[in-house]
Order: structure tokens, then sequence, then C-alpha cells
């Protein structure tokens, strides 16, 4: 009787439970801690991050590195025979780096990595607004949202996460992607304080 109330859900369950994820790596010997070296800091921009893994009995290769940060980037790779691997990481605000070590039959390693701050001016995209409203030479439907078809002004603000002033900052929009044209593609913001934001004085013609 009890059959007639099982459903597709209940004996999913019970194949994770008694079979298990086919997903889910298998442990083959005992938790044994990871050793992961990595730089103490990591500035603003792109750089190279040298990982390197081991354990008690030397390197460990195969290991999976993951670094993160925020909207940044997400960058992962695999350690060779010697227990190193090199991402490139892109950052553009302070904060800092999530690494992230795994291995078979290891313990999970997470910590961080600082992002030092430039003692010069870093000049990088924060956000952007749509101009779609069908006057001043575009064509939409309005909705600030882009859609195929439409003529848009895309006037574009950045942040200067660094630690001195930029200035004199122009921007330059450009693609290579067939079916758009970018007719007006250049903007200038001027003057940014170090930590500001600031909004383009004139906005790209993207048709």
């Amino acid at each position: 009787p009890s059959l007639a109330t099982d459903n597709g859900d209940l004996w999913t369950h019970y194949v994770y439970n008694m079979l298990a994820d086919p997903e889910m790596p298998v442990w083959t010997g005992h938790v044994v801690p990871l050793s992961v070296s990595y730089p103490s800091s990591v500035g603003l921009g792109t750089t190279h991050v040298a990982v390197h893994v081991g354990d008690a009995s030397g390197p460990v290769a195969g290991a999976h590195v993951c670094l993160s940060k925020d909207e940044d980037d997400y960058e992962v790779g695999v350690t060779d025979a010697a227990g190193n691997v090199s991402l490139p990481m892109t950052v553009e605000t302070t904060g800092s780096v999530r690494i992230v070590a795994t291995a078979l039959n290891h313990g999970r390693f997470d910590n961080s990595i600082p992002v030092a701050a430039a003692a010069a001016p870093y000049v990088v995209f924060n956000t952007q607004t749509v101009d779609d409203d069908a006057t001043g030479g575009t064509s939409g439907n309005a909705d600030g949202v882009i859609d195929a078809g439409e003529t848009i002004d895309l006037t574009a603000q950045v942040k200067n996460t660094g630690g001195l002033a930029a200035n004199n900052v122009t921007l330059a929009l450009r693609t290579t992607q067939p079916g758009v044209t970018i007719t007006d593609s250049l903007a200038t913001v001027g003057n940014v304080a170090a930590g500001a934001t600031k909004t383009a004085g004139e906005a790209f013609r993207v048709v």
C-alpha cells in the first residue's frame, strides 16, 4: 500500500543517499590538510598569481585552485606535477581576492589575498546609462535596455580605484561585432579624484 504514495522525488532521494551523486568525488583515504603558498598581496590590474599546493609528503599534483573577486574576475587552474599553477587574475577594485584549493583526499583550503591599493590612478568602468527614447537622434522603445534594431546613446560612468587623481580622462568605445556600428566613439570625462566616480560628458552613439 505504501507504494501508492511513492513518487519520483522520493526515489531520487533514495538513489542519492544509497548510491550518491555521480558528480561527487569519492574519498579513498584519510583527509590530509593542504599547504598552499601564494603572494602576500596582489595589485590592481592583471597579475599572474603563482600558487603552490603541497602537503606533508610534498607537492600535490592535480589540485584545483580558484581565484575570485566579486565582479572583477574568476580564474581556475590545476596544479602540475610540481604542485604549481599560475593564474592571470584581473583586479579592478580594492578589497581581497578569495583563494580556494581542493584535491582528492585533502581538506579544502579557503583563504583570501589582500589587494594592495595602487599608488597611482587606476580608472575602471563602473556603470552606464542607455538612452533609447527616440529623441535627439536615438530610436527605440524608451525602456533603457539595448534591443536589436535600436539606435542608442550610451553614457559611461567610471571610477578611479587608484590612490591618486586621474587627470584628463577620455574614453573610446570600439567593437568588432558584425552588425554594430559606433558613430560617435569618443567621450570626455576630465579629472577623477582618487576613489571617486564620474560620468562622461558625452554619450557614445551606437547603431
